[in-house]
Formats: structure tokens, sequence, C-alpha cells
């Protein structure tokens, strides 16, 4: 089996915090006394300061007991400065001038400095010296001096917990019903395994997620750990530099080529796969059978389903468009059987291909040709996929079939087990006349995992992810889930996921999601153009005159 995806293309655990050790520390009555006085946020910011030029790590600035955590410097500095302290006051014994001896030095046009003053200035500027030198002097075994703490957390290595803390990761996904129930078990066992590492796991419903991870990347706030899809939308945080570069840190060789290309930008490797999603049809078993219909195999045999199910009250396909994506499964789909394989990434990278070309065009006649054909559910623009309005219409057998992709199946298991047993499943059918083959996908790599870059703990990072795409995890996914996986070496026996396998075998051509390839503008556009020529608000010719457009001026001429 071979998949020629072409280059460079895309698509609560809540654990709590332990307590802080609140033995109790002599200096903190200190500050806590000091903080009541005036300046005292001036004082606390002047050692922040100074903190951030100790040598040792960890250090960090506690607002909590207001001391310097630093555990060689709290050490140390008492040390060096008991004994530099003594040093300045048997030298200020001989060298401080007796009272009323002091001569006043005066320049033309400046004011008076006594020489005291310059003594206090010159006493205090050496303890500082001094505790700087007691808090940045310490070395290693055999003298060297230690890492600085500006380097980057890929390079020089997870940092310690502060004192009395376990290290915290954060991971944000997207996956549902047993899917997050299975990484969600990783993570404990994982937490279990890893007794100084506390995991905190948001799961984030797939819409919001693609609004919340941007947000929090731009505001440098980045879970430890993210979800993607692969593709041009991972690659836009990776060309900020907002991900951590894996290569040779996880063995690639336990993962599926396909999907490893989607994390893999210049040569360098960006997260780990671990599911595949592949785009086909849920349909009703038992209201099939009822009106003598079979899965198609033609979009011939398509509209003769849709015309006898409108025929007998039965609303032929569901769809929740309102997020714009599940329209845009169609039009790929309809693309790809009109002008093949090559239809995409001719235009996508400009080597003589357009997204005015007269296949993008039909694909949007024939989904205004379907909307006339009363081929939905009424109101499908406006629908919520992630409430659940399009399965519904399943559900209640009010409407036959549904275009999805394969996490559709843990979605039904987990809200309406009892439908699973009527459930079947067909691919896309084939267009007369078109380029594309029967066997054609549209579909993906999701989850895609993958590190940022500003992890305060990259090894523990690491062994999170390979955990999270672990042959292990993969395996269960199959069993439990129903899920084709992108890692090697899995058993299939869940019938839903052999059938997915069987499907996935026969293709040698894998069409990933439009939105996870673009650029993100275009992106947007696609999904705006696709969710208007099912609104009917705009003309075939006007949607692909718009994403050309947008293509010359993003993508070149």
């Amino acid at each position: 089996m071979r998949f020629d995806i072409g280059q460079d293309q895309p698509r609560d655990v809540p654990v709590q915090v332990p307590a802080r050790n609140e033995q109790h520390d002599p200096h903190h009555d200190k500050e806590a006394d000091e903080d009541l006085r005036p300046g005292a946020v001036e004082r606390q910011e002047e050692r922040k300061r100074e903190s951030a030029h100790c040598g040792n790590i960890p250090v960090r600035w506690d607002e909590d007991t207001s001391i310097l955590d630093c555990k060689r410097c709290q050490s140390q500095s008492g040390e060096y400065l008991s004994k530099m302290v003594f040093f300045l006051i048997i030298l200020a014994s001989f060298t401080y001038p007796a009272r009323g001896t002091m001569q006043t030095q005066t320049a033309k046009g400046a004011g008076n400095l006594s020489a005291r003053k310059k003594w206090a200035r010159f006493f205090v500027g050496a303890l500082l010296i001094c505790s700087l030198a007691a808090c940045g002097g310490g070395a290693t075994n055999g003298g060297s001096p230690q890492h600085s703490s500006s380097s980057s957390p890929s390079d020089s290595g997870s940092a310690s917990a502060p004192s009395g803390e376990k290290k915290k990761l954060t991971v944000w996904f997207i996956d549902t019903g047993k899917r997050k129930e299975l990484i969600e078990e990783t993570i404990r066992e994982f937490m279990d395994a890893h007794p100084d590492v506390e995991v905190v796991a948001e799961q984030i419903a797939n819409d919001t997620y693609k609004t919340k991870l941007p947000v929090a990347m731009g505001g440098n706030n980045p879970p430890d750990i993210f979800h993607s899809w692969g593709g041009g939308w991972l690659k836009a945080f990776v060309d900020a530099g907002q991900v951590m570069d894996v290569t040779g840190k996880i063995d690639a060789d336990r993962y599926l080529p396909a999907a490893l290309n989607l994390a893999t930008f210049d040569g360098k490797l960006y997260g780990a796969p671990l599911a595949m999603s592949l785009t086909l049809f849920f349909y009703n078993k038992e209201i099939f059978a009822q009106y003598g219909l079979e899965p198609p195999t033609t979009y011939d045999d398509l509209l003769h389903i849709i015309d006898t199910l409108n025929a007998n009250g039965i609303a032929p396909i569901s769809m929740a468009n309102k997020t714009k994506w599940p329209g845009a499964l169609w039009f790929i789909y309809l693309a790809n059987r009109l002008g093949g394989s090559d239809i995409f990434n001719a235009a996508f990278e400009r080597r003589g291909g357009t997204f005015d070309d007269p296949a993008y065009i039909k694909a949007g006649e024939m989904i205004q040709d379907l909307v006339d054909r009363n081929a939905f559910v009424t109101g499908f623009n406006g629908l919520d996929f992630d409430t659940g309005q399009s399965r519904q219409f399943l559900y209640t057998g009010k409407a036959a079939m549904e275009l999805q992709t394969s996490g559709y199946l843990t979605v039904v298991r987990s809200e309406m087990p009892d439908f699973e047993s009527k459930m079947g499943i067909f691919g896309f059918p084939s267009v007369e006349g078109g380029l594309g083959k029967a066997t054609d996908l549209v579909g993906g790599v999701s989850p895609v995992f993958s590190i940022s870059s500003k992890t305060k703990y990259p090894d523990e990072a690491v062994e999170l992810l390979k955990a999270l795409t672990s042959k292990e995890l993969a395996q269960r996914y199959v069993d439990e889930a129903g899920v084709v996986v992108a890692v090697k070496d899995v058993q299939y026996n869940d019938p839903f996921a052999v059938q997915m396998k069987e499907i996935l075998e026969q293709s040698d051509f894998l069409q990933p999601f439009y939105d996870q390839t673009l650029p993100p503008e275009m992106a947007e556009l696609h999904k705006d153009t696709t969710q208007a020529l099912f609104g009917k608000s705009m003309t075939p010719e006007e949607a692909a005159r718009q994403m050309e457009e947008a293509a010359q001026r993003l993508l070149g001429k």
C-alpha cells in the first residue's frame, strides 16, 4: 500500500497540585514584616532582579515565602556573606575616617557629596557583589561553572522542580468518548511510573480548541503537549519557533510513513502520530433495508437513494455545518472525484493547477444541486456538530446517513451505544466521467501530539509523548475505540476497525483536509466559501474566483 499525499501537506484529568511544605522559615517573618513597610513592592522587585543573575539551577523567586528558591545559593550565600562582612568590618576599622575629620570635595556646578556617603555606597556595593558571587560562583564537580539558566529547554534538558513540588506538565487534546478515557488512563499510568511528575490534562471541544491553542501560543502560555492534525496547521506553529524538534528523541520507525510525513518539515520531526482519520459515510442499515437500498458505488446510485428516501419522508443526509468543516468534506470529495488526485496539489504547489479549475466549479454546482434535491436535513447550515445535533437525526431514524470522519464511531459508542448495531459504513462513490478513483480517500492524522518549545521539562515531556503514541495505547484505540492507528505492528479485531483498515489498504491516495493544509487565511476562506455554496448565497464561479485570487496573493502566481 502506498500513500502519495504530496509534499508538506497538513489537517479532565485534573490533578491536584500537592500542598507546599509549610515548615517554618526563620526568614519568612522578617520578610513579611518588611512587606508592611513603605517601598515593599520596590524591594521585592529588586530582589527578583537580583535573583535572575543566579547561575545555579533552579532559580525561582517564591511569591509565597518571599525567599530565593535556590538551594545552593541558600547554603553558600550565608557562608560567603558572613566571611565578607567580617572582612569589611575589619577593613572599616582601619580605613573609615574618624568622626569630624572628613573633608568635602566640591566640583564646579555640582552639589557636595560627603565622603561618608561615598563610603556607604562602597560598603553596600561590596555586599551586593559578594552576594552575587555567592549565588553565581557555584561550580559542579571538577570546578566547571553551572549552565546558564538562559539555555533553551530542548538544549539544556529539564530543570528541577521547586523544593517540595512535582514537575508539572499540561496536555491539551480533543478526543472524546472512549478515546478520551484511554488518554486519561495512559496519563495516570505515566504519573504512577513517574512519581515526581504531575500531569494536568484538559479535553477541549474540537472547534473551541482551534481558537484556544493559537491564543495560548500567542500569549506565550502554551500547554507542554498539544494536539494537532499535522500539516499546515502544525507548520504555522513550527515556523514561529513554538514547537520542539523531537528528531532523534523518538523512534520514527514505529509509525506509518504517511502519517509521520504530516509532522515532518525541512527534514525535522515535530510530533508523533497516534490515529488516522478517514472520511466515510455512516448510515442506518435498518432504514436502507426497509426501502431496499444498498450502499452506493456510483454518484448516480447516491442520487437514487436520496430521491427514494425523500419520497418516503426520510431526510437522506444529516449534516451540522455551522462550523463549516463538515460541508467542506463534501467539497473535497467531489473535487477529487471530478478532477483526480492531483487537483489540489497542482493548485496548492502552483505547478499548473488553479483553484478556479473547472472541476472546482463543477463541485460547487453539484453541492447546490444536492441542496435543491433536499438531500440534507432542514437547517443544516446552522446546526452544531460538537453538540450532537446532526447525530440526533440518525439516532431517531429521521435521517439515514452522514458523511463524517472515523471519530464518529467513538462518539456514537459514547452517546448512543444501542445505535452501533444499526450502523454501517461505506466510502464516497465514484463520479462517472471524473478522474478520481472510488478508492481515493479524504482524511488525515488525528491526533499528532507535539511538544511546546516553552516547556520547562523537555525530558519528561518527551517521555509522555512516547506514552501517548505508544503501541500499547494504539492497540487499545483499535480494540476499544474501533480506530485505525498510525502506529505499526498493531492487530485489528474490532469489526469497524477491520473494515476501515481494509478500506485504507485498498487506497493508494489519501487527500488531507484542505483546511489543515492551506495557509490559515486561505483555510478560512475555503470553509467560508463552501458554507456559502451550501447556503446558495454564492455562485460556484465566485467561490472559485475568490480562492484563486487568494492563492495568487498568498502562494504566488
